[in-house]
């Protein structure tokens, strides 16, 4: 059973010694989280970096490679503004929000426009089915 009483602060300049012990290590693990998302994101941009640089400078760019493209990069600025939000303190942790809070307004519709790009590409001669993903795919 869990009782009132208080846990003794140990070193009070850690940033965590003031929350419930349950509550830190759910901070820290989704901070861990965080962190190896963006990491994982980083490497698959680097490694896939000489391929898209190549379909750039091939020929013209058109609207789903503008797309794909803003998706990536406003996806990378949120996954990195979230990560510093979490991991490493802040003076004004509202700009720091706003920030990654932007990025994320421009991911989510960017990366939903993809998706309804593939949905199009695959079945272009099955207009039910494509209504259907713009109706259930879109953000609403």
């Amino acid at each position: 059973m869990a009782s009132n009483s208080s846990y003794p602060i140990l070193n009070p300049q850690t940033p965590l010694a003031f929350l419930p012990p349950d509550a830190g290590l759910q901070y820290i693990a989704s901070s861990y989280v965080t962190v190896a998302t963006l990491s994982a994101f980083v490497w698959d941009v680097l490694s896939s970096l000489p391929d898209e640089v190549k379909i750039a400078r091939h020929g013209q760019i058109r609207l789903p490679q503008l797309v794909y493209y803003i998706s990536r990069l406003s996806t990378l600025g949120y996954l990195a503004g979230n990560a510093a939000f979490q991991a490493a303190p802040h003076r004004d942790c509202e700009t720091v929000k706003m920030i990654y809070a932007f990025f994320f307004a421009i991911a989510v519709p960017f990366t939903a426009a993809l998706f309804i790009f593939r949905i199009v590409a695959i079945f272009s001669h099955n207009k039910p089915v494509i209504v259907f993903f713009i109706f259930f795919g879109l953000p609403h």
